[in-house]
């Protein structure tokens, strides 16, 4: 049995077999879906390691706000950093679903600002993700899990 296949309506003349999965999206678009959720991961650099981290974020404009207030770190290191951000979203009833990268430069808001903390008892910094470059693509996953499931009840 094959897991993954294209997509019945895609061929993949001409591409790879990854282009039959995944259709990019336009950064006017990417700023939508990011809108339309509220959980992403914040990819900073601890030294020579990348962290991620998962996140509540805001889309204000054409900036990203992110909530930190559920890390006891000092944020000053972060500003002026070039760091990665995430967020997708998956409908696992039709194993379609999208993603948005994000590449921006971090930006610790100062006091004037709304959206400078989040309120809660700890104060927790709001980050600003600005200067950012995209990318985005919707997807289509392949039947794996479902097979899967299928293989495993089969099992018992």
């Amino acid at each position: 049995m094959t897991y993954c296949e294209p997509r019945a309506s895609e061929s993949i003349d001409g591409g790879t077999l990854s282009d039959a999965f995944a259709d990019a999206v336009p950064e006017s678009e990417c700023w939508s879906l990011l809108g339309s959720t509220s959980i992403g991961r914040l990819s900073p650099w601890a030294g020579d390691v990348p962290l991620i981290i998962p996140v509540q974020f805001h889309v204000d404009g054409r900036s990203i706000a992110v909530c930190f207030s559920q890390y006891d770190q000092d944020v000053r290191p972060l500003n002026g950093a070039m760091v990665v951000f995430a967020a997708d979203a998956v409908d696992f009833w039709s194993n379609h679903g999208w993603t948005v990268q994000v590449h921006g430069i971090v930006r610790i808001p100062d006091p004037t600002e709304p959206w400078r903390d989040c309120g809660q008892p700890a104060a927790g910094t709001i980050l600003r993700i600005d200067q950012a470059t995209f990318s985005g693509v919707r997807f289509g996953f392949c039947s794996f899990m479902s097979s899967l499931n299928y293989l495993l009840a089969m099992r018992r």
